[in-house]
């Protein structure tokens, strides 16, 4: 069999014209080789070549350039007789495997001369390739199907297969390399389908490290990997038991059970859920008593239920449209030992006293009416823009309470206030300890107030030890000593904002704050008329080009 052949000539350069002839070799015990045979002819200038010359060949991917395929072949004094040669070429068993190739041959005429590397390269016929059946090799016995390991099955079936195993498995699948074992395509119906009648429909196994024993990927709108049980929450009874999903655009794993756990997860993370654009784990409670959409519960120093969001999404939502509540937090740790909290929320960014923060986000966020029942613990800065309160109880009526409004100034202020009495003309007021050690050295303020006749009091000496007094006659006094927080003296009233920057385009958190608030918001161009956005404000600071800012306002999902 011959693959014909082209005239390789070239102007001042010897040229080649092959015949490519495939080794023939009938199928006996002995498996074929590797090896083919290469006869071409070779002119020098148009007259055929005669006596020894050498000769080198090598096997490309590409017409030009591209990489080069096994090892270089070359041959000495080969024998030419009126251009004529025939020569064994064998590139290896990986060589060919039914890609197109291209050989490059070059000439030393006589030989140990230089090589003159011949243009172009020769396209090789599809009889070498032939080689490639010898790769895919079936075993004798049936058993066993080998393939070469390119993209495409080893084994493709068009019409229904079945194969009955007797005490082994009916079909075993191997790969030694990432791609699967087994591998199922569908048009409409089950790309793979396992039925028993007394054990698992189909059961994944694997001894790899994070790998997924039966792992499911649903790249439009279906399931993963979708489980129905009939039965109760035993261990066979789950909808999905021990199952990991990944799916961009609806439920990575959905169980369904009339009367169990539609999904129950154990050992490291009970269940974890990943999804690029919807809900990674999504809970639905019926409404059976005490029932729980999602619940989280660890014995040790994980975390019960976690959320993590790498976009503008919630790592953990919670919404309720009735009265109950959209997330729930619980621990029975001692918070004298900080060692159980019930919601723990760790943001990225870093602010320091004064309000110059890093880039990050919130660790926590409320957009509605937040109450706490026991005491807030705040270790940095606290800010709000509307009153902060004091508020007691009406002591006799019901219907009332009392709410007193906290002081504000331009400083971190601290005092200390007392009575005192001038005798001899001075009076002396120790400064109290708690004062003295969070109080800055300068600064100190002190007035007093003499009360029961009349004098003339003023302060003399004032530092962190004592204040020092003088009057006009011995009366007593009220006085009150005003400081600075140590460490906070540089405080700047006018800050840059960073409370009142829209999240995106369709925030409406800002026209919900106090009415002088908003009103300022609208002066300054942060807020339009209406309370929307001003989105040319926006354009101007730069805030448009913050990560989400063209999506729509986002609320807890209720489904």
């Amino acid at each position: 069999m011959t693959s014909g052949t082209r005239d390789l000539s070239r102007k001042g350069l010897p040229g080649l014209v092959v015949t490519l002839l495939l080794a023939s070799s009938a199928f006996a015990q002995n498996p074929l080789g590797t090896a083919f045979t290469y006869q071409g002819q070779l002119q020098n200038n148009g007259v055929p070549q005669n006596g020894p010359c050498d000769l080198r060949f090598k096997l490309f991917d590409a017409s030009s350039s591209g990489n080069q395929i096994g090892s270089t072949q070359t041959l000495s004094s080969v024998g030419i007789t009126n251009g004529l040669f025939t020569v064994s070429l064998d590139f290896g068993a990986s060589a060919f495997t039914g890609s197109a190739r291209w050989l490059q041959s070059a000439v030393a005429c006589p030989s140990g001369g230089s090589f003159t590397t011949l243009s172009p390269r020769q396209a090789m016929s599809p009889t070498p390739n032939a080689i490639f059946a010898e790769n895919a090799a079936v075993a004798t016995d049936g058993a066993t199907l080998g393939g070469n390991g390119s993209s495409g099955s080893p084994l493709h079936v068009a019409s229904p297969l079945t194969i009955n195993g007797s005490g082994v498995p009916a079909i075993t699948g191997s790969n030694s390399s990432l791609q699967p074992g087994v591998y199922g395509v569908s048009a409409g119906g089950a790309g793979v389908w396992g039925d028993s009648n007394g054990s698992d429909g189909v059961h994944g196994h694997t001894t790899y490290g994070a790998a997924a024993g039966v792992a499911g990927y649903n790249d439009s709108f279906g399931p993963a990997i979708f489980g129905l049980s009939a039965t109760g929450d035993g261990v066979y009874g789950q909808g999905v038991y021990g199952v990991e999903g990944y799916s961009q655009s609806s439920q990575a794993v959905r169980g369904v059970s009339p009367q169990g756990d539609g999904v129950y997860g154990e050992g490291g993370n009970g269940v974890e859920g990943y999804s690029p654009g919807y809900t990674g784990v999504r809970g639905t409670s019926g409404g059976f008593p005490n029932g729980i959409g999602v619940w989280g519960s660890t014995t040790s120093g994980a975390a019960g239920v976690r959320g993590d969001a790498s976009s503008n999404g919630a790592g953990v939502s919670g919404s309720n449209d009735s009265a109950g509540d959209g997330v729930i937090g619980y621990s029975a740790g001692n918070t004298n030992n900080n060692d159980g909290i019930g919601v723990l929320a760790i943001g990225t960014a870093t602010c320091d006293f004064y309000w110059n923060c890093s880039p990050g986000s919130w660790a926590f966020r409320s957009t509605g009416y937040a109450q706490f029942s026991d005491n807030v613990y705040v270790a940095g800065s606290f800010s709000i823009g509307g009153y902060k309160n004091f508020v007691t109880p009406h002591p006799t009526d019901p219907s009332k309470q009392i709410s007193y409004v906290s002081l504000e100034g331009p400083e971190s202020g601290t005092y200390f206030r007392g009575t005192a009495h001038i005798v001899n003309g001075f009076a002396e007021v120790e400064v109290p300890e708690s004062f003295r050690l969070v109080t800055a050295e300068n600064g100190l303020t002190a007035v007093a107030t003499p009360f029961g006749t009349l004098a003339t009091i003023v302060c003399l000496q004032k530092s962190l030890e004592k204040i020092v007094f003088q009057g006009s006659a011995d009366v007593e006094f009220d006085y009150i000593v005003n400081g600075v927080r140590a460490g906070f003296q540089d405080h700047h009233a006018i800050q840059d904002n960073r409370l009142f920057v829209p999240r995106r385009a369709s925030d409406t958190s800002l026209a919900k704050l106090p009415a002088e608030a908003v009103r300022r918001l609208k002066a300054n161009g942060i807020l339009n008329d209406d309370g929307s956005v001003n989105e040319e404000t926006a354009r101007r600071m730069g805030w448009d080009q913050r990560p989400g800012w063209n999506e729509p306002e986002r609320r807890p999902e209720s489904r």
